[in-house]
């Protein structure tokens, strides 16, 4: 998804919205959407929502690791 909608972002990069914390990562479209798209924070609670679920957040990793 940050592929499509962050300015600057690079196909075969790493996305640009993977955040790394506490030991980590963390989706930061869900997290905070309006610091990578350019937009005021006071949506990001309702819009990281709408992404989240886009996303399919908290229903399993379905990661190609290997």
């Amino acid at each position: 998804m940050a592929r499509q909608f962050v300015p600057g972002a690079i196909d075969g990069a790493p996305c640009p919205a993977m955040e790394f914390e506490h030991g980590r990562f963390w989706c930061g479209m869900v997290r905070r959407p309006g610091h990578y798209l350019g937009l005021p924070a006071w949506g990001d609670e309702e819009m990281g929502a709408m992404i989240g679920k886009a996303l399919g957040t908290g229903k399993g990793c379905c990661a190609d690791v290997g």
